[in-house]
Protein backbone atom coordinates (compact mmCIF):
# COMPACT_ATOMS: atom_id res chain seq x y z
CA UNK A 1 0.00 0.00 0.00
CA UNK A 2 1.49 3.50 -1.13
CA UNK A 3 1.19 5.87 1.99
CA UNK A 4 0.99 8.89 0.06
CA UNK A 5 -2.02 7.27 -1.94
CA UNK A 6 -4.66 9.54 -1.07
CA UNK A 7 -7.57 7.72 -2.15
CA UNK A 8 -11.16 8.07 -0.30
CA UNK A 9 -9.63 11.10 1.50
CA UNK A 10 -11.09 14.65 1.74
CA UNK A 11 -9.16 17.52 1.87
CA UNK A 12 -9.48 21.28 2.45
CA UNK A 13 -7.41 23.76 2.09
CA UNK A 14 -7.77 27.39 2.64
CA UNK A 15 -6.55 30.33 0.23
CA UNK A 16 -6.22 27.22 -2.49
CA UNK A 17 -7.31 29.07 -5.46
CA UNK A 18 -3.41 30.48 -5.86
CA UNK A 19 0.18 30.49 -5.15
CA UNK A 20 1.55 27.74 -2.41
CA UNK A 21 -2.44 26.39 -1.56
CA UNK A 22 -3.49 26.01 -5.39
CA UNK A 23 0.19 23.81 -5.56
CA UNK A 24 -1.12 22.20 -1.96
CA UNK A 25 -4.79 21.40 -3.40
CA UNK A 26 -3.21 20.17 -7.03
CA UNK A 27 -0.54 17.65 -4.89
CA UNK A 28 -3.28 16.31 -3.07
CA UNK A 29 -5.69 16.31 -5.60
CA UNK A 30 -2.91 14.40 -8.06
CA UNK A 31 -2.54 11.66 -5.00
CA UNK A 32 -6.28 10.59 -5.36
CA UNK A 33 -7.87 12.89 -2.51
CA UNK A 34 -11.45 15.03 -2.49
CA UNK A 35 -10.20 18.38 -2.44
CA UNK A 36 -11.79 21.13 -1.79
CA UNK A 37 -10.53 24.80 -1.53
CA UNK A 38 -11.71 28.18 -0.30
CA UNK A 39 -11.34 31.77 -0.69
CA UNK A 40 -12.79 34.93 -1.47
CA UNK A 41 -12.95 34.99 -5.02
CA UNK A 42 -13.58 31.79 -7.42
CA UNK A 43 -10.65 31.17 -8.93
CA UNK A 44 -9.49 32.10 -12.11
CA UNK A 45 -9.39 29.70 -15.04
CA UNK A 46 -6.35 29.14 -16.15
CA UNK A 47 -5.37 28.01 -19.63
CA UNK A 48 -3.85 24.94 -20.75
CA UNK A 49 -0.48 26.90 -22.00
CA UNK A 50 -0.44 28.25 -18.16
CA UNK A 51 1.93 26.39 -15.46
CA UNK A 52 0.78 23.29 -13.53
CA UNK A 53 1.48 23.92 -9.94
CA UNK A 54 4.21 20.89 -10.48
CA UNK A 55 5.98 22.86 -12.48
CA UNK A 56 6.00 26.69 -11.36
CA UNK A 57 6.89 29.51 -13.83
CA UNK A 58 10.30 31.54 -12.93
CA UNK A 59 9.74 33.81 -10.48
CA UNK A 60 9.19 37.22 -11.14
CA UNK A 61 10.29 40.46 -9.35
CA UNK A 62 7.81 41.54 -6.61
CA UNK A 63 5.39 44.76 -7.02
CA UNK A 64 7.34 47.89 -6.80
CA UNK A 65 6.23 50.98 -4.01
CA UNK A 66 3.62 51.96 -6.29
CA UNK A 67 1.35 48.44 -6.10
CA UNK A 68 -2.26 48.94 -5.43
CA UNK A 69 -3.17 49.35 -1.81
CA UNK A 70 -5.64 46.67 -0.21
CA UNK A 71 -8.66 47.81 -1.21
CA UNK A 72 -8.08 48.51 -4.47
CA UNK A 73 -6.28 44.81 -5.05
CA UNK A 74 -9.49 43.37 -4.04
CA UNK A 75 -12.44 45.86 -4.61
CA UNK A 76 -13.44 42.51 -6.86
CA UNK A 77 -13.68 40.81 -4.10
CA UNK A 78 -17.00 41.71 -2.52
CA UNK A 79 -19.21 39.14 -1.16
CA UNK A 80 -21.14 37.88 -2.78
CA UNK A 81 -23.70 34.93 -3.54
CA UNK A 82 -21.93 31.39 -4.05
CA UNK A 83 -21.30 30.35 -7.43
CA UNK A 84 -23.90 27.74 -9.24
CA UNK A 85 -22.47 24.13 -9.39
CA UNK A 86 -20.78 23.07 -12.13
CA UNK A 87 -20.65 19.57 -13.81
CA UNK A 88 -17.44 17.53 -12.28
CA UNK A 89 -14.90 17.18 -15.12
CA UNK A 90 -11.34 16.28 -14.28
CA UNK A 91 -8.67 18.74 -15.22
CA UNK A 92 -6.72 17.87 -18.43
CA UNK A 93 -3.88 15.36 -17.76
CA UNK A 94 -5.85 14.00 -15.15
CA UNK A 95 -6.24 10.02 -14.43
CA UNK A 96 -9.65 8.74 -15.47
CA UNK A 97 -12.24 8.94 -13.10
CA UNK A 98 -10.12 11.40 -10.53
CA UNK A 99 -12.22 14.14 -8.98
CA UNK A 100 -12.21 17.88 -9.93
CA UNK A 101 -11.40 20.23 -7.46
CA UNK A 102 -13.59 21.86 -5.91
CA UNK A 103 -14.50 25.97 -5.12
CA UNK A 104 -16.48 27.06 -1.61
CA UNK A 105 -16.65 30.52 -1.40
CA UNK A 106 -15.60 31.60 2.12
CA UNK A 107 -13.76 34.07 3.97
CA UNK A 108 -12.00 32.45 6.62
CA UNK A 109 -11.81 35.64 9.46
CA UNK A 110 -15.67 34.92 9.24
CA UNK A 111 -16.55 32.06 12.13
CA UNK A 112 -19.86 31.65 10.36
CA UNK A 113 -18.26 31.23 6.90
CA UNK A 114 -16.19 28.82 8.54
CA UNK A 115 -18.60 26.88 10.08
CA UNK A 116 -20.23 26.40 6.34
CA UNK A 117 -17.00 25.52 4.79
CA UNK A 118 -16.28 22.16 7.28
CA UNK A 119 -19.90 21.58 7.05
CA UNK A 120 -19.96 22.26 2.91
CA UNK A 121 -17.11 19.50 2.77
CA UNK A 122 -18.55 17.23 4.91
CA UNK A 123 -21.60 16.79 3.53
CA UNK A 124 -20.05 16.76 -0.39
CA UNK A 125 -17.59 14.41 1.03
CA UNK A 126 -18.99 12.38 3.85
CA UNK A 127 -15.78 12.27 5.71
CA UNK A 128 -13.18 15.01 6.44
CA UNK A 129 -9.15 13.50 6.89
CA UNK A 130 -6.82 16.52 6.13
CA UNK A 131 -7.17 20.16 6.76
CA UNK A 132 -4.88 22.99 5.97
CA UNK A 133 -5.02 25.93 7.05
CA UNK A 134 -2.88 27.80 4.09
CA UNK A 135 -4.56 31.33 3.99
CA UNK A 136 -2.42 34.49 5.43
CA UNK A 137 -0.83 37.26 4.68
CA UNK A 138 0.46 40.90 5.49
CA UNK A 139 0.97 44.37 3.86
CA UNK A 140 4.56 45.71 4.14
CA UNK A 141 4.37 48.57 7.00
CA UNK A 142 6.43 49.96 9.58
CA UNK A 143 4.82 49.29 12.96
CA UNK A 144 5.15 52.47 13.88
CA UNK A 145 2.81 53.95 11.43
CA UNK A 146 0.66 50.72 11.02
CA UNK A 147 -2.96 51.47 12.55
CA UNK A 148 -4.39 50.00 15.27
CA UNK A 149 -7.18 47.88 12.94
CA UNK A 150 -4.35 46.76 10.86
CA UNK A 151 -2.79 45.17 13.39
CA UNK A 152 -5.54 43.71 14.46
CA UNK A 153 -6.89 42.39 10.90
CA UNK A 154 -3.23 41.25 10.62
CA UNK A 155 -3.37 38.54 13.55
CA UNK A 156 -7.28 37.95 13.12
CA UNK A 157 -6.35 36.55 9.58
CA UNK A 158 -2.71 34.85 10.79
CA UNK A 159 -3.69 33.26 14.23
CA UNK A 160 -7.37 33.60 15.39
CA UNK A 161 -8.76 31.86 11.73
CA UNK A 162 -6.94 29.32 11.86
CA UNK A 163 -8.04 28.50 15.61
CA UNK A 164 -11.54 29.01 14.25
CA UNK A 165 -10.84 26.30 10.83
CA UNK A 166 -9.52 24.04 13.60
CA UNK A 167 -11.63 24.07 15.88
CA UNK A 168 -14.48 23.26 13.41
CA UNK A 169 -12.56 20.47 11.40
CA UNK A 170 -11.37 19.10 15.23
CA UNK A 171 -15.50 18.77 15.74
CA UNK A 172 -15.69 16.50 12.51
CA UNK A 173 -12.21 14.49 12.65
CA UNK A 174 -12.70 13.28 16.65
CA UNK A 175 -16.06 11.71 15.39
CA UNK A 176 -14.83 9.86 12.77
CA UNK A 177 -12.53 6.44 13.74
CA UNK A 178 -9.59 7.53 11.71
CA UNK A 179 -9.30 11.09 12.95
CA UNK A 180 -7.82 13.45 11.25
CA UNK A 181 -4.92 15.95 10.52
CA UNK A 182 -4.61 19.42 10.71
CA UNK A 183 -1.65 21.42 9.35
CA UNK A 184 -1.29 24.92 9.76
CA UNK A 185 1.27 26.49 6.96
CA UNK A 186 3.56 28.94 8.69
CA UNK A 187 6.42 30.84 8.44
CA UNK A 188 10.18 32.18 9.14
CA UNK A 189 8.74 35.19 10.26
CA UNK A 190 7.36 33.56 12.91
CA UNK A 191 11.21 32.50 14.29
CA UNK A 192 13.17 35.92 13.86
CA UNK A 193 12.94 39.53 14.38
CA UNK A 194 10.43 40.13 11.01
CA UNK A 195 10.67 43.96 10.65
CA UNK A 196 8.20 45.52 8.33
CA UNK A 197 5.51 42.78 9.66
CA UNK A 198 5.91 42.59 13.10
CA UNK A 199 1.93 41.79 13.50
CA UNK A 200 2.44 39.01 10.65
CA UNK A 201 5.22 37.35 12.35
CA UNK A 202 3.95 37.42 16.08
CA UNK A 203 0.68 35.88 14.54
CA UNK A 204 2.92 33.39 13.23
CA UNK A 205 4.90 32.78 16.08
CA UNK A 206 1.61 32.23 17.83
CA UNK A 207 0.40 29.68 15.03
CA UNK A 208 3.19 27.56 15.67
CA UNK A 209 2.10 27.82 19.36
CA UNK A 210 -1.05 27.08 18.93
CA UNK A 211 -0.29 23.87 16.78
CA UNK A 212 1.64 22.58 19.73
CA UNK A 213 -1.49 23.67 22.24
CA UNK A 214 -4.02 21.83 19.63
CA UNK A 215 -1.90 18.92 18.99
CA UNK A 216 -1.73 18.15 22.98
CA UNK A 217 -5.53 18.64 23.83
CA UNK A 218 -6.92 16.56 20.54
CA UNK A 219 -4.39 13.59 20.47
CA UNK A 220 -4.56 10.87 19.88
CA UNK A 221 -7.94 11.25 17.34
CA UNK A 222 -6.21 14.58 15.77
CA UNK A 223 -2.85 15.11 14.89
CA UNK A 224 -1.92 19.12 14.21
CA UNK A 225 1.54 19.97 12.84
CA UNK A 226 2.85 23.07 11.37
CA UNK A 227 5.08 24.09 8.44
CA UNK A 228 7.36 26.84 8.98
CA UNK A 229 8.20 28.13 5.10
CA UNK A 230 10.44 29.96 4.19
CA UNK A 231 11.38 31.87 0.96
CA UNK A 232 8.89 30.94 -1.89
CA UNK A 233 10.09 31.58 -5.25
CA UNK A 234 7.51 31.02 -7.63
CA UNK A 235 3.22 31.10 -7.72
CA UNK A 236 1.33 28.49 -8.77
CA UNK A 237 -2.24 27.86 -10.23
CA UNK A 238 -4.50 25.08 -10.37
CA UNK A 239 -4.12 22.81 -13.35
CA UNK A 240 -5.72 23.63 -16.50
CA UNK A 241 -10.17 22.98 -16.50
CA UNK A 242 -13.16 23.37 -14.51
CA UNK A 243 -13.22 23.77 -11.00
CA UNK A 244 -16.62 22.92 -9.26
CA UNK A 245 -18.30 25.52 -7.45
CA UNK A 246 -20.09 24.31 -4.65
CA UNK A 247 -23.58 26.45 -3.43
CA UNK A 248 -24.18 27.33 0.22
CA UNK A 249 -24.64 24.09 2.17
CA UNK A 250 -25.99 24.05 6.12
CA UNK A 251 -23.00 22.76 8.31
CA UNK A 252 -23.59 19.62 10.03
CA UNK A 253 -25.04 19.54 13.67
CA UNK A 254 -21.56 18.37 15.29
CA UNK A 255 -19.63 21.32 13.14
CA UNK A 256 -22.49 23.76 15.17
CA UNK A 257 -22.06 22.84 17.95
CA UNK A 258 -18.19 23.38 18.00
CA UNK A 259 -18.75 27.11 17.10
CA UNK A 260 -21.57 27.88 19.20
CA UNK A 261 -23.54 30.48 17.67
CA UNK A 262 -21.59 31.28 15.04
CA UNK A 263 -22.80 28.44 13.12
CA UNK A 264 -26.36 29.55 13.18
CA UNK A 265 -26.36 31.36 10.53
CA UNK A 266 -23.52 32.79 7.76
CA UNK A 267 -22.53 36.54 7.10
CA UNK A 268 -22.96 37.78 3.79
CA UNK A 269 -20.37 40.39 4.26
CA UNK A 270 -16.48 40.91 4.51
CA UNK A 271 -14.06 42.49 6.11
CA UNK A 272 -11.54 44.47 4.25
CA UNK A 273 -7.73 45.00 5.02
CA UNK A 274 -7.64 48.60 5.62
CA UNK A 275 -6.01 50.57 2.31
CA UNK A 276 -2.96 51.71 4.75
CA UNK A 277 -0.25 49.55 3.28
CA UNK A 278 1.04 48.00 -0.42
CA UNK A 279 -0.55 45.12 -1.64
CA UNK A 280 2.94 43.55 -2.15
CA UNK A 281 2.81 41.67 1.00
CA UNK A 282 6.26 40.63 1.30
CA UNK A 283 5.48 38.92 4.27
CA UNK A 284 3.34 36.31 3.23
CA UNK A 285 4.73 32.48 2.43
CA UNK A 286 0.58 31.12 2.57
CA UNK A 287 -2.63 32.18 0.22
CA UNK A 288 -5.53 33.55 -0.35
CA UNK A 289 -5.03 36.89 0.60
CA UNK A 290 -1.47 37.94 -0.39
CA UNK A 291 -0.73 39.52 -3.54
CA UNK A 292 -1.98 38.78 -7.03
CA UNK A 293 -1.20 36.58 -9.63
CA UNK A 294 2.14 36.64 -11.15
CA UNK A 295 3.81 37.93 -8.04
CA UNK A 296 6.67 35.97 -6.67
CA UNK A 297 6.44 34.76 -3.27
CA UNK A 298 9.32 35.57 -0.61
CA UNK A 299 8.79 35.10 2.77
CA UNK A 300 9.94 37.87 4.85
CA UNK A 301 12.07 39.37 1.74
CA UNK A 302 11.57 41.85 -0.02
CA UNK A 303 14.46 41.78 -2.71
CA UNK A 304 15.83 39.91 -6.09
CA UNK A 305 16.76 36.45 -6.08
CA UNK A 306 20.09 37.21 -5.75
CA UNK A 307 20.01 38.50 -2.11
CA UNK A 308 17.51 34.78 -1.59
CA UNK A 309 20.37 32.90 -2.80
CA UNK A 310 22.83 34.65 -0.92
CA UNK A 311 20.87 34.48 2.30
CA UNK A 312 19.41 30.82 2.19
CA UNK A 313 21.94 28.02 2.15
CA UNK A 314 20.25 25.84 -0.21
CA UNK A 315 21.14 28.92 -2.94
CA UNK A 316 17.63 29.71 -3.41
CA UNK A 317 13.86 30.01 -2.28
CA UNK A 318 11.61 26.96 -2.43
CA UNK A 319 8.73 25.94 -4.96
CA UNK A 320 5.48 25.35 -3.86
CA UNK A 321 5.46 22.55 -4.93
CA UNK A 322 8.17 21.12 -2.80
CA UNK A 323 5.93 22.88 0.55
CA UNK A 324 3.07 20.99 -1.05
CA UNK A 325 5.14 17.89 -0.47
CA UNK A 326 5.82 18.88 3.02
CA UNK A 327 2.33 18.75 3.63
CA UNK A 328 1.26 15.32 2.06
CA UNK A 329 4.29 13.91 4.28
CA UNK A 330 2.78 15.43 7.22
CA UNK A 331 -0.74 14.23 6.44
CA UNK A 332 0.19 10.84 5.48
CA UNK A 333 0.60 7.39 7.64
CA UNK A 334 4.62 7.91 7.21
CA UNK A 335 3.72 10.84 9.65
CA UNK A 336 1.63 8.85 11.81
CA UNK A 337 3.53 9.56 15.10
CA UNK A 338 4.11 13.20 14.37
CA UNK A 339 1.89 15.90 16.45
CA UNK A 340 2.71 19.16 18.00
CA UNK A 341 6.01 19.58 15.17
CA UNK A 342 6.84 21.94 13.09
CA UNK A 343 8.90 21.22 10.26
CA UNK A 344 10.59 23.56 8.78
CA UNK A 345 10.77 24.03 4.73
CA UNK A 346 13.10 27.21 4.42
CA UNK A 347 16.04 26.01 2.66
CA UNK A 348 18.15 25.45 5.74
CA UNK A 349 17.55 28.85 7.38
CA UNK A 350 19.45 32.04 6.79
CA UNK A 351 23.02 32.61 6.71
CA UNK A 352 24.15 35.25 9.20
CA UNK A 353 24.56 38.42 7.53
CA UNK A 354 28.15 39.21 10.09
CA UNK A 355 29.40 35.99 8.53
CA UNK A 356 28.71 36.99 4.24
CA UNK A 357 32.43 37.10 3.72
CA UNK A 358 33.10 33.57 5.68
CA UNK A 359 30.61 31.92 3.40
CA UNK A 360 31.57 33.40 0.00
CA UNK A 361 35.22 32.32 0.63
CA UNK A 362 34.80 28.92 2.68
CA UNK A 363 32.58 27.73 0.58
CA UNK A 364 32.92 29.26 -2.89
CA UNK A 365 33.09 25.81 -4.47
CA UNK A 366 30.11 24.27 -2.85
CA UNK A 367 27.65 27.93 -3.56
Amino acid sequence: MDPLDFTGRAVVVTGGTRGIGAAIAAAFHAAGADVLICGRTPPAQPSPAQPSPAQPSPAQPPPGPHAPTPAAATSSSAASPPQSALPVVPPPGSAAGLPSIEFFQADVRDPAQVVALIGAAHDRFGRLDVVINNAGGSPQVPAATASPRLHAKIIELNLIAPLHVAQAANAVMREQDSGGVILMIGSVSGTRPSPGTAAYGAAKAGLHHLATSLAAEWAPKVRVNSLVVGPVEATSTLPAGPVEAMPTLPAGPAVKAAAGSAGKTMAAGRVRMPATASAGMPGSADGDLAAGPGERRVAGEGGPASTVARTVPMGRGATAAEVASACLLLASPLAGYISGASLAVHGGGEWPAYLADVRDTAYRAQK
